[in-house]
C-alpha cells in the first residue's frame, strides 16, 4: 500500500473509533432505550503473522488498530449493557477487491 493511501487508511480508522465512543452515541441511544453499535475490525486482530518473511512493511499500526477496535468493542459493550446498548466487532477475513 503506498505510503500516502496507508496514512489516511490509518488516520480514518483512528478517528473512526474515536467518533464511536460510548460518550457520542449512548445518550442518544439510552433514551430510545435501546442501541447497536458496529464497529469494523478484522481477522488480522486475531491471527497476525508472526516471522518477519510474512509480516509487510508498516503492519503493525494496522494491526494494533484492529486490536483496538476489539477491545473498545468488548469494553462499551459492557459498560453499556445495562442501558440495552450493543457494540459488537465485525472481523471479516481477508478481502479482495473486485
Amino acid at each position: 500500500m503506498p505510503a500516502d493511501r496507508r496514512r489516511t487508511s490509518d488516520r480514518a480508522r483512528g478517528c473512526g473509533s474515536r467518533k464511536a465512543d460510548g460518550a457520542r452515541v449512548a445518550p442518544g441511544m439510552a433514551a430510545r432505550g435501546a442501541g447497536q453499535v458496529v464497529n469494523v475490525s478484522g481477522v488480522i486482530a486475531f491471527s497476525c503473522p508472526a516471522s518477519l518473511e510474512q509480516v509487510p512493511p508498516c503492519h503493525a499500526v494496522y494491526a494494533a488498530s484492529l486490536v483496538h477496535s476489539v477491545a473498545l468493542s468488548q469494553t462499551l459493550n459492557a459498560e453499556l449493557a445495562l442501558n440495552n446498548i450493543h457494540v459488537h466487532a465485525l472481523c471479516p477475513g481477508i478481502v479482495a477487491p473486485i
